[in-house]
């Protein structure tokens, strides 16, 4: 409603935040749950046949990348980016998966402007030096936590507590990276299981893709989720989403799509377990 209605009381220092009450309020957070829509309003461009709903895709698309463009948040950008290039190699047609490359670099450049400026002015400005250095130190502090708690991790959010404790006055902040967050926080074990859990997807996506007839739903899903948890591995690079419910939802979505497809090309597996 901020974004139609022109609330300026939901721009902090010009970047579009999120809801105000929720896990979504911080505009970097709200950002990454914008780049996962981003595949779903693509690919339903191409899914769906009725021209209201291919248009109404469009323009969701159009406000999607606007918004995104509008919190000012880098990380969410990137993520984006990668997002649009797993859909463009998704699409079959070799004129529109370079098309939409072409025309997100175009969108990019003409129109995201205050966020490319901001990495500049990291580059440039001495003050904002400061802004990418709690980032870095946290980054650089929980591979050391990784060696004092290796099994069983410092306990769920407890990495500023164990940063206090063994390292005092390196970093007051979280641990911006999910990866991080996660390992430090139930061990290295725990770390390779959410990164084991994009390779499961992959090939989960692939496995619907080789079985599945083209433009069906379940291939919407498969493709649209995948891209969703690419973008959203991205962001979170730079965040910290352990717990980040959307997430896991396509996660779901995705398992839900490679069961059913398995379901579809053998069902008289699922009728022989039921029988026995």
């Amino acid at each position: 409603m901020a974004y139609f209605t022109g609330d300026w009381s939901r721009f902090e220092q010009g970047r579009l935040g999120g809801p105000a009450k929720g896990a979504y309020g911080d505009n970097n957070k709200f950002a990454v749950l914008l780049v996962i829509t981003f595949p779903f309003l693509l690919f339903g461009f191409f899914f769906c046949k009725n021209v209201v709903l291919k248009t109404l895709t469009v323009v969701g698309m159009m406000l999607v990348i606007h918004c995104i463009f509008l919190t000012g948040s880098r990380g969410a950008l990137l993520a984006l980016g990668s997002s649009v290039f797993i859909c463009s190699r998704s699409i079959k047609s070799r004129f529109f998966s370079y098309a939409i490359v072409v025309a997100f670099i175009a969108v990019v450049i003409l129109q995201a402007q205050g966020t490319l400026n901001r990495g500049k002015e990291v580059v440039r400005n001495n003050e904002a030096e400061e802004v990418m250095n709690p980032r870095i130190k946290s980054w650089t502090v929980g591979m050391k936590l990784m060696t004092h708690y290796p099994i069983l991790g410092t306990g769920l959010y407890r990495f500023r507590e164990a940063s206090f404790f063994h390292y005092p006055g390196e970093t007051p902040h979280v641990a911006h990276n999910t990866l991080i967050t996660f390992t430090v926080s139930s061990g290295i074990v725990c770390g390779f299981l959410y990164l084991y859990l994009f390779y499961r997807s992959y090939k989960m996506r692939q496995e619907v893709i080789r079985k599945a007839k083209p433009d069906t739903l379940i291939v919407y899903a498969a493709n649209s989720s995948f891209a969703a948890l690419i973008g959203f591995f991205v962001g979170a690079i730079f965040l910290d989403m352990m717990i980040f419910e959307p997430f896991y939802y396509l996660i779901m979505l995705l398992t839900a799509t490679y069961f059913l497809q398995n379901h579809i090309n053998n069902p008289d597996n699922v009728t022989e377990n039921k029988k026995g």
